[in-house]
C-alpha cells in the first residue's frame, strides 16, 4: 500500500518533468537547428497571395493529418473501447508528448495507451504497435521504390525486391499474432503473452484497413512537404520532390533517432536527397523543421494538456 502511495505521490512531480522536458527539448532544438544553419527568413518575400494560399494549404493538410491519425486510431481500438473523435486526437497528442522525448519515439506507444479507459496499458501499447507496423511497412515499401529510382537500380531488379518486400512485409504484418505468439518461448515475453494475445482479434479486413489510413497519412504528410518546398520557392520537379521526399522518410525510419539527433537526421536526409534535384539547401532546411514544428513540435506541446489532465 505505501509503494503505491508513493507512487501516487509522485505523479505531479513526474507529469511535471516531462512537460518541462517536452517544452525545453522543443524550444532548445528550433533555436539550434535554425541559429546553427544561420538561416534567415525575409519576411517580405512571402507577403503575396499565392505564399499565403500554399501557408494555408499545408496547415489544412496538417490537420488532416492529425485526423487520419486520430481516425485510425479509434478504428484501433474500435473492437475493445468505443472513444470519441475528441479522444483520439488527444490520445494522438499525448502520444507525441511522450514520442518526442524518447528513444526511438516509443513514447508513442504509451502515451496512446494510457489515455484509454477500458484497456489495460500493456494491451493499449500493443494496439499502438499493430498500427505503427502498418505505417513502418508503408514506408518501406514506397521508401524502397524510391531509393532504386534514386540510385537508378535496374527496373528488374527493383520489381524483384519490391515483390519480395511487399510479400515478406505483408506475411509478418497479417500473421503478426503468430509470430509474437512464438517469442513466448522466451521467460522475458512470456508475460506479456495475455497482451499479445489481443492481436488475435483482429480480421484481415480490419488490418487491411489499419494499412490504407497509414497509407493516406503518409501521402498527406508527403504532400505537406511538398507545398513547403513550393512556399519556400525550392524549383523540383514533382517526380524528384516526391522521390528524394520517400528517401528521405526511409532514412528517418531506418535511423535512430533520439532527442537532438531526430531533427539534424531529418534535415541531413532531406539535403542528402533533395539537395540532389536542387542547390537551395537553406530552403530545403527551413522546410524540414517547419514541417516537424507543425506536425510534431506543436502538437506535443498541446498534448501536454491531455497528458496532465489524465489521471494515472
Amino acid at each position: 500500500m505505501n509503494s503505491t502511495f508513493n507512487f501516487r505521490q509522485l505523479l505531479p512531480a513526474l507529469k511535471w518533468i516531462i512537460s518541462v522536458l517536452v517544452i525545453a527539448y522543443v524550444m532548445c532544438e528550433f533555436v539550434h537547428r535554425f541559429q546553427s544553419n544561420s538561416i534567415h527568413l525575409e519576411f517580405a518575400k512571402f507577403a503575396h497571395i499565392e505564399s499565403y494560399v500554399l501557408f494555408f494549404l499545408f496547415l489544412l493538410v496538417g490537420f488532416f493529418n492529425i485526423l487520419i491519425e486520430a481516425i485510425k486510431w479509434k478504428f484501433l481500438v474500435k473492437p475493445f473501447e468505443k472513444i470519441t473523435l475528441l479522444e483520439a486526437i488527444s490520445s494522438v497528442f499525448v502520444g507525441l508528448s511522450l514520442a518526442i522525448i524518447s528513444p526511438g519515439r516509443i513514447g508513442d506507444f504509451v502515451g496512446k495507451a494510457i489515455q484509454l479507459k477500458q484497456i489495460n496499458s500493456s494491451k493499449g501499447i500493443v494496439i499502438a504497435l499493430l498500427g505503427h507496423a502498418a505505417q513502418y511497412i508503408v514506408i518501406l515499401l514506397l521508401g524502397t521504390i524510391a531509393m532504386g529510382l534514386f540510385y537508378t537500380i535496374p527496373i528488374g531488379l527493383l520489381l524483384v525486391l519490391e515483390i519480395f518486400l511487399l510479400i515478406l512485409c505483408l506475411t509478418l504484418y497479417i500473421k503478426l499474432p503468430v509470430f509474437l505468439g512464438s517469442l513466448s518461448r522466451f521467460k522475458l515475453f512470456v508475460k506479456f503473452q495475455d497482451s499479445l494475445n489481443i492481436l488475435e482479434f483482429y480480421t484481415v479486413q480490419q488490418k487491411t484497413g489499419v494499412l490504407l489510413y497509414s497509407l493516406l497519412k503518409y501521402l498527406l504528410f508527403v504532400f505537406q512537404f511538398y507545398i513547403l518546398l513550393h512556399f519556400f520557392g525550392v524549383s523540383i520537379g514533382f517526380n524528384n520532390a516526391i522521390i528524394g521526399i520517400f528517401c528521405a522518410y526511409l532514412v528517418q525510419l531506418l535511423v535512430p533517432s533520439f532527442l537532438l539527433l531526430e531533427l539534424g537526421v531529418r534535415g541531413a536526409a532531406a539535403v542528402y536527397f533533395l539537395g540532389a534535384f536542387s542547390a537551395a539547401i537553406p530552403e530545403i532546411l527551413l522546410a524540414t523543421y517547419l514541417l516537424w514544428t507543425f506536425n510534431i513540435a506543436l502538437p506535443a506541446v498541446l498534448g501536454l494538456y491531455f497528458f496532465n489532465k489524465k489521471s494515472i
